[in-house]
């Protein structure tokens, strides 16, 4: 007989994935009024999440080629929106 795996809604990879976001939106709340250091949050979020979702996919045997693009993109267009809103204020 087989024993099925649990799954846990809250793994630790995601748990880490949101402790850095919440310490990246604490952190870009608390700079306010330094938009070059928010600049760096934004690039240091971006450049982990892509990272991170690199090692996430890797460890669960399904990461592939259309997938890194998906991320890719998404995380370009993010910063393109999020960069050209701190260089209008």
């Amino acid at each position: 007989m087989k024993t099925a795996k649990k799954h846990h809604s809250l793994d630790i990879s995601h748990l880490i994935l949101y402790l850095v976001f919440t310490f990246v939106l604490i952190s870009y709340l608390f700079f306010l009024r330094r938009p070059d250091i928010q600049k760096d949050l934004i690039f240091f979020t971006a450049l982990f999440y892509f990272i991170w979702s690199l090692f996430y996919h890797f460890q669960k045997k399904d990461l592939s080629l259309p997938l890194l693009l998906e991320y890719l993109l998404f995380i370009l267009l993010a910063l393109v929106l999020v960069i050209s809103t701190l260089i209008r204020s």
